[in-house]
């Protein structure tokens, strides 16, 4: 069914098919966590299928980290390009916040050997900016850039990583040891800098 959803997958992220993709993704991601659980169940009862059952998690595996992954980066790009309707700033954040939790929950399953620095980084990274820019009710943070200082990429590095270490620091996590390079991980225009 996913397979076949993401045929609509090439709509803004402000259309209705994109909230039905969005759930058959959430569906996908506990039908991934449930085979996880079967496959590391010791019971004899999965023996007979756990082979099929390894073979079903790879393929959902692949579907949702390679394909779905590709058009959340997709609708990522495109909140992060929204221009708002005074000129003024850029990015939807809001929205970056949702696409974001769905590019952390699509490698929420993911195993101890299928995890690398790419891997982590993309889950962890999605993470943080959930953690660091969602309201949760209150007031909407944001990095009150202008859209000439949004051209300024070592203001907006600057900005991100200083909200980065705070929000380390407020995890109890002493930031000053881990290497800007690891933040930067992926090019500034990939990276949501909403």
């Amino acid at each position: 069914m996913l397979r076949f959803t993401l045929e609509l997958s090439d709509v803004s992220v402000h259309s209705a098919s994109a909230n039905f993709i969005l759930f058959f993704v959430e569906l996908a991601v506990t039908v991934e966590s449930f085979l996880v659980a079967c496959v590391d169940d010791p019971r004899e009862c999965f023996d007979k299928q756990r082979a099929r059952l390894v073979s079903l998690r790879a393929e959902l595996s692949k579907l949702l980290r390679r394909d779905v992954f590709a058009v959340l980066q997709k609708w990522l790009d495109e909140a992060h390009n929204e221009v708002s309707r005074e000129g003024v700033y850029k990015g939807n954040l809001p929205t970056c916040v949702v696409v974001r939790s769905y590019m952390a929950l699509v490698w929420s399953n993911m195993r101890e050997e299928e995890m690398n620095t790419e891997t982590v980084s993309i889950f962890l990274g999605s993470m943080a900016f959930v953690r660091g820019n969602h309201t949760y009710g209150q007031t909407l943070r944001c990095l009150d850039l202008t859209m000439e200082e949004h051209a300024d990429e070592k203001l907006v590095k600057k900005k991100v990583l200083d909200e980065m270490v705070k929000f380390l620091q407020g995890c109890g996590i002493e930031p000053h040891a881990i290497k800007p390079e690891y933040v930067w991980c992926h090019p500034p225009s990939r990276l949501a800098l909403c």
